[in-house]
Parts: structure tokens; C-alpha cells; sequence
């Protein structure tokens, strides 16, 4: 008699139990209805009420149950979310960091360049000047400026490696000339009287063919010149 009632309730009440107690309340009394001409004919001792308050605390208890584990699933993409936001920090402040370290080499490398090359003309007779070291970023892409004989020879130069991926190209060597030029043109007072030259040095042929046809074109005005970087 007990699971028949059980089995009744068990099946009206999973359906939808908050909307079915506030939308349905007519089911529920047919449902009494129902289950006490069960009792009346078959088990007059069943407390109907008793069973109907009890399958309905097992259904809040399951409800409660589900909500719960949604919770837990939604904290744990929380935590997922966020670890995978610090491995995403930790990878981009690598990447940082290795930008950095590669940037400073680079940095490095070009001052040790500068200072080789200023040494090469420094050793035939020519007086130097360290153009790049002394002004840093706001050299204007001359690194060294060299004299004699009345001639002014501004000097850019390129520590690339060899099997560098990056090249230089015909847009980077114009930009030196256009460099130039302002600079002459802000110190023209004092060079008066000498000849203006210009000079492209890289310590490994890292040009691409767009640069070497601009050189090859412009050979009256740039010259370019291969001076590998010796141990000292």
C-alpha cells in the first residue's frame, strides 16, 4: 500500500515540484482525493500527509544536492579560468622578459660594433667621433661621424648576424639618407668647406635585392661597405 502511494507521489512530484505546488494546486487535491480512497478501502492506518511531506523533503533534498554540484562546477571553471590566466601571465611575462633580454643583447651587440668600426678608422688616420654612443636613441641613425682630409663621412652601422631573417632593405638605407640630410642641413654651418659623404657598414651581407639595387643606383650618394666584427 506504502509504495503505491510513494510510486504515485514519486512521479507527479519530479515532474516539476516548485510550479507544480503553484500552478497545479488542484492536481494536489485530486491527488489527496486519490490516495485517501486508497486508504479508506485498502490501509485506513497510512498518515497520507506524513508521506506526502517526506517525498517532498527528498525531492528538495535532491534539488539542493543538484544545485550544489552546479555550484561546485561553476567554482571549479573559476579556478580552471584563472589558472589558466596566470599560466597566461607567466608565459607573456616570459616572452617579456626574453624580448627584453634579446633586445639588450641586440643593444649590446650594436654599441660593441660602433666601437670596432670606430677603431678600424681611428687606426688609418681618421678622427672619430662616437655619434651613436654619445646621443643614444637620438642619434638619428648616424652612428659615427669620421674626418679627414676635409672630408665628413657620417656612418651607420648593423651588427646582423648572418643567418639573421630580418634584412635590411631599400626603405632602411633611404631613411639613413633622408637622416642625413637633416642633419646637414642643421649643421651646415659647420661643415662648411668640407664634402659630405655617406657610409653604410653591416658586419655580414644581410641585404636584401631591393637594398642592393638602391646601393648599386645610388652609388654617388651612399656607399656601402662589408666589415665583419673581429675578436679583439
Amino acid at each position: 500500500m506504502k509504495q503505491k502511494i510513494k510510486s504515485l507521489l514519486f512521479s507527479m512530484i519530479r515532474k516539476n515540484f516548485p510550479e507544480f505546488l503553484e500552478e497545479e494546486k488542484r492536481k494536489w487535491h485530486d491527488l489527496h482525493k486519490s490516495i485517501e480512497a486508497v486508504v479508506v478501502h485498502e490501509e485506513p492506518t497510512v498518515n497520507v500527509q506524513a508521506i506526502i511531506q517526506e517525498e517532498k523533503r527528498k525531492w528538495e533534498a535532491e534539488q539542493r544536492y543538484i544545485k550544489n554540484v552546479e555550484l561546485l562546477k561553476i567554482e571549479q571553471e573559476k579556478a580552471h579560468e584563472e589558472e589558466r590566466r596566470i599560466q597566461a601571465d607567466r608565459r607573456d611575462s616570459e616572452r617579456r622578459k626574453k624580448t627584453s633580454e634579446m633586445y639588450k643583447n641586440n643593444i649590446r651587440k650594436g654599441k660593441e660594433y660602433e666601437l670596432f668600426i670606430n677603431k678600424y678608422f681611428y687606426d688609418q688616420g681618421y678622427q672619430t667621433r662616437e655619434h651613436g654612443l654619445i646621443h643614444g636613441r637620438e642619434d638619428k641613425g648616424i652612428d659615427l661621424i669620421i674626418m679627414k682630409n676635409k672630408v665628413i663621412t657620417l656612418i651607420q652601422c648593423k651588427n646582423w648576424k648572418a643567418d639573421s631573417k630580418k634584412k635590411i632593405n631599400h626603405i632602411m638605407i633611404k631613411e639613413f639618407i633622408g637622416n642625413t640630410q637633416t642633419f646637414i642641413e642643421k649643421n651646415k654651418d659647420k661643415a662648411e668647406n668640407y664634402t659630405i659623404e655617406r657610409m653604410y657598414i653591416v658586419a655580414n651581407d644581410v641585404l636584401d635585392k631591393s637594398a642592393k639595387n638602391f646601393i648599386h643606383e645610388n652609388r654617388s650618394v651612399v656607399e656601402f661597405l662589408v666589415i665583419p666584427m673581429k675578436a679583439s
